[in-house]
C-alpha cells in the first residue's frame, strides 16, 4: 500500500464520447484514471463562458506548438522563420 492518500493520486481524464450542448453548459463524457488505472466514466459540465476561455487558451497553445514544434522546417526566406 502506498503512503499517498487516494485523493492525492494523480488523475487523468480521457474523452469518451461526443460533447453536447445542454442549455448553457457543455456536457463532456470522460473516463477517469488514477495512476493509469481506470476508475469510472463520468459527465463533466462546463459552462459556455468557461468553454470560451478554454478554447482561447487551447488555440493559443496549439498555434505555438504548430509554429515552434520540431516538425517545423527552417526557411531563411520566410518572415515567420524562428532563428
Amino acid at each position: 500500500m502506498s503512503s499517498h492518500r487516494y485523493e492525492d493520486v494523480p488523475r487523468r481524464f480521457k474523452l469518451s464520447g461526443d460533447v453536447r450542448l445542454l442549455n448553457d453548459q457543455f456536457v463532456i463524457p470522460v473516463q477517469v484514471f488514477r495512476n493509469g488505472v481506470y476508475v469510472s466514466t463520468e459527465l463533466a459540465l462546463l459552462s459556455v463562458d468557461d468553454a470560451s476561455v478554454v478554447n482561447a487558451q487551447l488555440t493559443r497553445l496549439l498555434d505555438q506548438r504548430a509554429c515552434l514544434g520540431p516538425r517545423r522546417r527552417k526557411d531563411d526566406q520566410s518572415p515567420w522563420s524562428v532563428s
